[in-house]
């Protein structure tokens, strides 16, 4: 829905960056899903996950909402907090824009994260679904887009718009980089 939403403000505002973003989210994902159709039938997308497999997920979680003291970290804002699949978490943390993690310590929380939450099948679920949660952030970044001009208000500078498709853009290269997908 938020990608059918930029494609239409996009057709009023004619950004050709956006434009650009646009068409190449549309291939990734393309080839994001053909491997996930491929890959788990009908029954498995469909099946809920046990409630003793979930996890009391915070759904904005990251170092971003945590303080630091002494030698703790604490944890807070838990406004979303709610049951889910551990790998909605495990893939927000590794793709949430303000997390700003060297790819050495994210293959560790990946792995980690793993162990830590394991049941049957997450790690061929975060094979296949964590570029799917990567083109989700990708759409996340941009929502002043979508709050903005879908009312035909523009309350930042082109600049700043840009700016958030840079860093769209710049999620998109890293799916195609570390080919999760192939």
């Amino acid at each position: 829905r938020k990608y059918t939403k930029l494609d239409l403000i996009n057709k009023k505002i004619k950004n050709t960056k956006l434009k650009k973003f646009l068409i190449e989210f549309s291939i990734i994902k393309e080839q994001i899903f053909k491997l996930i159709y491929k890959n788990f039938s009908k029954n498995e997308i469909l099946k809920k996950l046990s409630i003793k497999n979930q996890i009391i997920h915070p759904a904005d979680f990251g170092f971003h909402n945590s303080i630091r003291y002494k030698k703790n970290i604490y944890f807070i804002d838990f406004e979303y907090l709610g049951y889910d699949d551990p790998v909605k978490m495990i893939c927000d943390f590794y793709w949430h824009p303000a997390m700003q993690i060297e790819k050495k310590i994210l293959k560790i929380w990946l792995n980690e994260s793993t162990k830590a939450f394991y049941y049957n099948n997450i790690n061929k679920k975060i094979k296949f679904l964590l570029n799917a949660y990567g083109l989700r952030w990708s759409l996340i970044i941009l929502n002043d887009f979508v709050n903005n001009f879908q009312n035909n208000i523009q309350i930042f500078s082109d600049e700043y718009y840009n700016k958030q498709i840079y860093k769209s853009f710049e999620i998109i290269k890293r799916i195609k980089i570390e080919k999760y997908f192939t």
